[in-house]
C-alpha cells in the first residue's frame, strides 16, 4: 500500500469527489483518480478495539527489557526507531492527523508514543455523525497547518 504523504493529503483536501468508499471495508480505503496525482494513494483506516496506548508503551519496555537482559540487544542501541520497533504499530508510519471526536481535547490514552508530531483536529461532531463533509473539514484544516516535527 502506498501511504498517506503530506503533500498528498493536503492534494486529497482540494480534490473533487475525493470521498469515495472503498474496496476493503476491513481495513483499506481507496481512492483511485480521486484527483491528478492521487492515483492508487490508500489511506490505511487502524481499528483500535480495546486498546491502551500505555499498555502498549508498558508491553514494548517489557519486550526491551527482556531482549537487554537475554543480551539480544544493548542499552545504547535503544532510540526512537527502536522503541518505535516495539510498538503494536511497528510497521506503520506515524499518523499525519488524529481526529478527536465528541468534543474532547484529550488524546485519551490513544497512540501516546506515536502522537508526538501528529496535528491534533478536535470537533464537537461524535464519531457515527461524522460524515462526508466533517472529513472533508478536516483535511482542509490540515492543509492550512505548517508542520514543523518540533522545529520552529
Amino acid at each position: 500500500d502506498t501511504l498517506w504523504g503530506y503533500e498528498k493529503m493536503k492534494r486529497l483536501a482540494s480534490a473533487p469527489n475525493a470521498i469515495i468508499p472503498g474496496h476493503d471495508p476491513l481495513v483499506t480505503a481507496r481512492y483511485p483518480a480521486a484527483a491528478p496525482g492521487l492515483e492508487g494513494i490508500a489511506l490505511r483506516l487502524n481499528l483500535a478495539v480495546n486498546y491502551s496506548g500505555r499498555c502498549e508503551v508498558r508491553d514494548a519496555v517489557v519486550a526491551l527489557a527482556r531482549d537487554v537482559h537475554a543480551g539480544k540487544l544493548a542499552p545504547d542501541a535503544i532510540d526512537d526507531e527502536r522503541i518505535a520497533s516495539y510498538l503494536y504499530t511497528a510497521n506503520m508510519p506515524d499518523p499525519d492527523m488524529l481526529i478527536r471526536p465528541g468534543g474532547e481535547s484529550r488524546l485519551s490514552n490513544f497512540l501516546l508514543y506515536q502522537a508526538a508530531y501528529t496535528e491534533l483536529l478536535m470537533t464537537d461532531v461524535y464519531w457515527p455523525d461524522f460524515g462526508r463533509d466533517d472529513f472533508a473539514g478536516a483535511l482542509a484544516e490540515y492543509q492550512r497547518r505548517r508542520r514543523r516535527f518540533g522545529g520552529s
